[in-house]
């Protein structure tokens, strides 16, 4: 019987622990495998062990956001942009600081939504305070509907 993807990526852990491309891909199948405290007891040894393996800080940053765990994933995504700075990786630099930019917005807008406030119904209140008579995403659907009724 054929071994499993996790099944082979463990035992080549166990026989190699320093193989920082092998620990990764079994953080990453834990992750998609739903096992998400597994995944980041793995993403948590590349990040103290091997620092500078710039690939681990993206999704452990991503891992520790869907976990709630904001502050942390914060933290782990403004040192991967450190370490990709000094490596000059540019292109993984812009990444992290795309998702650390967006770890903070989302942050922000849940701390300016009050308690059990949906997010539909925070838009129509925004939308009432700006003034509108109707929510904001219904007024941006009515302007389309013309614009396509004009069209045809």
């Amino acid at each position: 019987m054929e071994k499993s993807r996790l099944e082979l990526l463990r035992e080549i852990v166990r026989s190699k622990p320093d193989d920082t491309f092998a620990r990764y891909g079994l953080a990453m199948e834990l992750s998609v495998s739903g096992d998400p405290g597994q995944a980041w007891e793995q993403f948590d040894y590349l990040l103290t062990h091997h620092a500078d393996y710039s690939p681990a800080y993206y999704h452990a940053g991503k891992l520790l956001a869907g976990l709630g765990r904001r502050e942390e994933a914060r933290t782990v995504l403004t040192k991967g942009i450190e370490v990709t700075g000094r490596q000059g990786n540019l292109h993984a630099q812009g990444e992290l600081q795309a998702a650390s930019s967006n770890s903070r917005e989302n942050s922000r807008r849940e701390t300016l939504a009050p308690a059990g406030m949906t997010k539909s119904s925070l838009r129509i209140t925004r939308s009432c305070s700006l003034g509108l008579r109707q929510p904001l995403a219904a007024s941006h659907q009515g302007r389309h509907d013309q614009a396509r009724s004009r069209r045809l």
